[in-house]
């Protein structure tokens, strides 16, 4: 499993890919997809963190904006807006400007609206 921290400044878009794990924090200026297993940090306060359905993560995430389709153990915080789709299941706190949660989603946690 690779482990450490990842710093991307250039704006472009990263991927943990599904065959990939991972664990360590990851902070960035571009979009980060997860398909793969990722376990620690996530912060892209300015851009977009996008877990595809056959993604796992156990991390607190920190980005604009959150879509999960997939597994989430750890706290989020959207700070502009943040989707669960049908077959996202996620457990911890979620913090965001606006929430959207598709029917067939899981959650279970608290769920804090910033104003």
């Amino acid at each position: 499993m690779a482990k450490g921290s990842s710093s991307a400044n250039d704006g472009e878009a990263s991927h943990i890919g599904r065959t990939l794990r991972m664990e360590g924090s990851i902070v960035a200026k571009g979009d980060l997809t997860v398909s793969g297993r990722f376990k620690g940090t996530i912060e892209i306060p300015s851009q977009k963190v996008v877990i595809l359905r056959e993604g796992v993560v156990e991390a607190d995430i920190e980005a604009n904006q959150v879509l999960i389709q997939g597994t989430v153990r750890g706290n989020v915080k959207g700070l502009e807006r943040t989707a669960l789709t049908s077959s996202a299941d996620v457990v911890g706190k979620l913090e965001t400007h606006e929430l959207r949660v598709e029917e067939g989603a899981v959650f279970r946690g608290q769920v804090d609206i910033l104003t």
